[in-house]
């Protein structure tokens, strides 16, 4: 039975696509992974020709159609906005990963995924990644205080700011020697560490 992985955040720009991929890419190399971009017109779905060492899984956006038995994890892939079946991934997933950047606007922006993980009793399935943060910036740390606030866990890991991450779709990854590689195996581990610890 597979173990679903959700990354979403309603607010675009924070790096769910590449994320959710690195993470599905990391992962793959150990286990069987599906990849499901839930938006039709998502970045993962206009370069999966590209990417022919993931297994892209089309469910036409029916929860009911989401192959559990065929594969050990499937990592989906939202869109940047509040959209029908929200409600039910968050109920099936196994993980929600909630990726943002430490700045004003997504703290503003990030309440209403909050919103909707406490409504489906899911705060303890859940986990923010400060993504995509420039390595001299100090808004994380002045931040962290105001997104404790909203009562979910904050992973260790922070990825930072590098065009590595932001090509590795078209390139197929990072390369193992980058920095980027490391954070990504750090957050990786982190989040089926976590996965695991909630059975």
């Amino acid at each position: 039975m597979a173990k679903i992985i959700l990354f979403t955040h309603q607010k675009g720009g924070v790096g769910k696509s590449t994320l959710s991929f690195n993470v599905a890419n990391l992962l793959n190399q150990h286990a069987k992974v599906g990849l499901i971009d839930w938006d039709y017109q998502g970045t993962l779905l206009q370069v999966r020709e590209l990417n022919d060492q993931l297994t892209y899984i089309d469910v036409d956006r029916d929860v009911k159609k989401i192959p559990h038995s065929d594969f050990d994890f499937i990592i989906i892939d939202t869109p940047p906005y509040i959209f029908e079946e929200i409600h039910a991934l968050v109920k099936l997933a196994n993980l929600i990963v909630i990726p943002t950047q430490a700045s004003i606007n997504d703290l503003l922006a990030i309440d209403k995924t909050v919103q909707i993980i406490k409504e489906n009793e899911a705060v303890d399935r859940s986990i923010i990644v400060f993504n995509r943060i420039k390595s001299n910036s100090s808004l994380k740390e002045k931040l962290t205080e105001n997104f404790n606030e909203l009562q979910i866990p904050i992973a260790n890991s922070i990825i930072n700011d590098y065009d590595a991450i932001t090509n590795s779709i078209v390139t197929k990854g990072v390369e193992v020697k980058h920095k980027a590689n490391n954070q990504l195996q750090n957050l990786t581990t982190e989040l089926i560490t976590k996965l695991l610890s909630n059975g």
